[in-house]
């Protein structure tokens, strides 16, 4: 009777434990994901390398999954316009029109800080504003839609499939962070955006503060991976000029 009873206290003890780290593992979010699994990873190249406020995934109770890539159309030329959408970034919400002008060999090629258009949307919600068609011909006529590809115009990226980490210790970009906006416990999110030349690179993030309006911020690190200027957009959904001379003030393109 002793050993059946006790018999029986082991497997209560290993249900127990088996369940709880089963729900420990759904709760670390990416425990599971390995990544964007969806036929398009060139478009979700392009657009993790263009785009600010990109985490490079959605989450679907409390887990992370794809983000959202449609194909709306192509040209005759191989250009592919597409939107892509993530639930949310922090506590905003935007969809985006991007096009891509070619994928070959394993490498994309786009028109940097030319190529997308961005519209804000309701976090959550199940039915997304869609872009009008004078939006999209104004992006095709500044991407050369339907002309003879020039590729000497575009920035080039091997297609991947994880949003890449910021290549510098973000412990330390913490607290260049705390220091630039003066912020002491509030939560800062930090994500890579894209680089030029492998020296120079972009990152961006968000401080999440409580009683005051979120900060939404880039910055520009050197060859030598240092912070040397910082950009706060004055518009959270249109921003590509002002993130466009951000770089070249700053020598994007420099040796």
């Amino acid at each position: 009777m002793l050993r059946s009873s006790c018999q029986k206290v082991v497997v209560i003890l290993f249900a127990i434990l088996s369940a709880t780290f089963i729900m420990n593992l759904t709760a670390c979010s990416n425990f599971f994901y390995k990544g964007y699994s969806g036929s398009n990873p060139d478009l979700y190249t392009v657009a993790i390398n263009s785009l600010l406020w990109n985490k490079g995934h959605s989450n679907k109770s409390a887990k992370y999954c794809d983000s959202e890539i449609s194909i709306l159309e192509n040209d005759e030329f191989g250009r592919t316009l597409f939107t892509y959408y993530e639930d949310y970034y922090t506590d905003i919400s935007f969809s985006s029109l991007i096009i891509m002008q070619s994928s070959v060999d394993g490498y994309v090629y786009y028109y940097e800080d030319l190529n997308y258009l961005i519209k804000e949307q309701i976090a959550y919600s199940h039915t997304l504003e869609e872009f009008s068609q004078e939006e999209i011909d104004y992006l095709k006529e500044v991407n050369d839609w339907g002309k003879e590809l020039d590729l000497s115009k575009c920035i080039k990226k091997q297609t991947i499939r994880n949003k890449q980490d910021v290549p510098t210790d973000t412990k330390t970009i913490e607290h260049e962070v705390r220091e630039q906006f003066n912020v002491e416990d509030e939560n800062i999110f930090i994500n890579y955006l894209t680089s030029a030349n492998n020296k120079n690179f972009v990152f961006y993030g968000a401080v999440r503060r409580v009683k005051e309006d979120n900060i939404y911020f880039a910055a520009f690190v050197n060859s030598e991976g240092e912070i040397i200027d910082w950009l706060v957009p004055q518009n959270l959904y249109s921003y590509q000029e002002e993130l466009k001379n951000f770089k070249l003030k700053n020598g994007w393109w420099d040796e």
